[in-house]
């Protein structure tokens, strides 16, 4: 069955249950399949076919979710992305996807004037009031799309997710309907256990990978899904307990400031079940708070948009491995490999290389870069990890942040644990910056709660880290750049502290006092 079968079929079993819930609007799962077939014959009477390639900038909503549901149906490649980018990043975007067709908000589209540069105007699709209620109230009985002269197969390219990596040019992923199927459905039976009944929880932005697959999670289950329009830790609390939510997977800076606001106000969660963090490893700390102060199920996860869930550190193991992100999945095989790709020894740190049956079909009309990245038919990730003698994954991060000092191999998140466990520090991100004596000295930028005293930080920091794991400079700043999904861009850092001269202070600490004068 292809995703839209696995819908049809949930419709039949429960036509009358609540699908989908968006701010106050609720559809039944009978009127979703009506609305999502008007759609689809809107898109095909505007020449949207099989394989036909069509970006989707719009918010979380309800429309976005008709256009998944839409695009199933007819075997079209939905490209969803950011409507707050720039214009040229959307137009550069448009010509990696090979871009046909474009849904949009009637701002956004006049906004990026620039659409009508690529695509003709009767390629955009610009809408003003919900899609769902106009379909809804304008309707008939819903059998406005004509029978499709070809089938569409569960094998057939579904999804085109741009790569949110540090690189200027979108590495644009391709994703089956199959694999949209598989990466949600093993979830959910095999380590997540989830239901008919579960009432899920949508809480990142729809065009990135995870709340896409979210979204179409309760509509393959038979469940419930909640769309939260925008992530603030208040409404995701207060949804939470409007809803009765049940399950969700939530971005690890998401969990970071939800913990910051039930330390300080109440709210019932009691119907939480299970939560996932997902996105960028959690910090130790703020695991070990939140499993103190949700009463629920708490999961980690590591992954990649090219490879989806590829470990699980279940409940049970959280305790004794709080620094892990688990174990590989039943279907996942995971090695820690060298720069010749040579599996290293329980314990070593190297590259996190994975085999999955989850993985992409690759980077669209990006033959050479697929071929390197799946090198042995193992997907190297650009991630760093090791595993332990009872095969959990510790990661360490990404490759291009290894900071190489004095020739010894530095793991920024070895700091980054130690200085958030200092008071009064929000959150840090450690770089490497250029030197001439060590050929990269450790910069830490902080974003703190308070004025820190930064000699009791240097004491404290000799205290937890090894010697040349001690930061040569702390610079303190308001903000960290950050990507839509809350990760910290350390590209954007290494450019603003271009130059910067890291070890000033530790000269003037090994000049005599001569020479200080």
């Amino acid at each position: 069955m292809n995703l839209f079968d696995y819908f049809a079929s949930n419709v039949k079993r429960y036509p009358d249950k609540t699908a989908l819930i968006c701010q106050s609007e609720a559809v039944t799962y009978k009127d979703l399949q009506c609305c999502s077939i008007r759609l689809a014959g809107l898109l095909w009477r505007h020449g949207v076919r099989k394989g036909s390639k069509v970006a989707v900038l719009l918010h979380n909503s309800m429309d976005f979710a008709l256009c998944m549901l839409a695009a199933a149906k007819l075997g079209a490649v939905i490209v969803p992305m950011n409507p707050t980018l720039p214009a040229n990043h959307v137009k550069r975007a448009f010509s990696h996807a090979d871009v046909e067709f474009v849904i949009t908000r009637t701002e956004t589209s006049i906004r990026h004037e620039n659409f009508r540069d690529v695509l003709p105007g009767d390629k955009i699709l610009s809408i003003d009031e919900s899609l769902s209620r106009n379909l809804m109230q304008n309707g008939g009985d819903g059998q406005i799309l004509p029978t499709l002269p070809y089938d569409v197969e569960p094998e057939c390219d579904y999804l085109i997710t741009m790569t949110s990596g540090s690189t200027s040019e979108p590495k644009p992923i391709v994703l089956s309907q199959k694999t949209k199927i598989k990466r949600s459905l093993e979830g959910a039976k095999n380590f997540y256990d989830l239901s008919d009944s579960e009432v899920i929880l949508i809480g990142s932005p729809m065009y990135h990978s995870l709340a896409f697959r979210l979204t179409w999670l309760p509509l393959l289950i038979g469940g419930t899904g909640v769309i939260l329009p925008k992530f603030r830790p208040v409404l995701w609390l207060e949804t939470v307990q409007t809803y009765g939510i049940t399950f969700t997977i939530a971005v690890s800076s998401q969990l970071g400031m939800i913990l910051d606001e039930i330390k300080t106000n109440s709210y019932n969660l009691t119907s939480l079940r299970k939560i996932v963090s997902s996105s960028a490893a959690l910090d130790a700390e703020i695991k070990g708070q939140l499993l103190s102060k949700l009463d629920c199920e708490f999961h980690e996860c590591y992954g990649t948009s090219e490879i989806g869930i590829a470990t699980n550190l279940s409940p049970q193991d959280s305790a004794k491995k709080l620094k892990s992100v688990g174990k590989p999945l039943p279907y996942v095989v995971l090695k820690i490999v060298d720069e010749d790709d040579r599996e290293l020894p329980i314990g070593n740190e190297g590259e996190i290389v994975c085999k999955t049956a989850t993985a992409f079909s690759g980077y669209y009309k990006k033959h050479e870069v697929t071929e390197r990245s799946m090198r042995g038919g193992y997907f190297h990730t650009g991630d760093m990890g090791k595993l332990d003698e009872d095969g959990f994954l510790y990661y360490l991060g990404r490759k291009d942040d290894v900071i190489i000092t004095g020739a010894i191999n530095v793991y920024p998140r070895d700091i980054e644990d130690v200085l958030a466990s200092f008071e009064g520090i929000r959150e840090s991100a450690v770089i490497g910056v250029a030197d001439s004596h060590f050929g990269e000295a450790i910069l830490a930028v902080i974003v703190a709660d308070k004025k820190i005293d930064e000699k009791q930080l240097r004491r404290y920091c000799a205290q937890y880290l090894a010697d040349y794991q001690q930061p040569m400079a702390y610079e303190f700043v308001k903000e960290l750049p950050k990507n839509e999904m809350g990760k910290i861009i350390k590209r954007k850092l290494k450019d603003q502290f271009h130059g910067y001269d890291a070890t000033a202070f530790l000269r003037k600490i090994m000049k005599g006092p001569h020479e200080n004068k």
